[in-house]
């Protein structure tokens, strides 16, 4: 895949589950849960299943601008 297929992919993509976020940020799917109950990430609840959408995704790879 190309450095543009990559992007548009991420782009289409509106929405994570628990276990692809735990992956992306190399911890485990309690904390991905955890953190959802402390408000840490923004989740929806989409059909049943926790889902957690890519602008809060985005937001969490930024650098805290401190």
């Amino acid at each position: 895949q190309t450095v543009y297929e990559q992007e548009l992919e991420s782009k289409l993509r509106k929405y994570y589950r628990v276990r692809e976020a735990a992956e992306l940020f190399s911890v485990s799917e309690k904390t991905i849960r955890r953190w959802i109950s402390v408000r840490y990430i923004r989740a929806v609840r989409i059909g049943g299943s926790v889902r957690i959408p890519s602008t809060e995704m985005e937001r969490l790879v930024q650098p805290c601008s401190e």
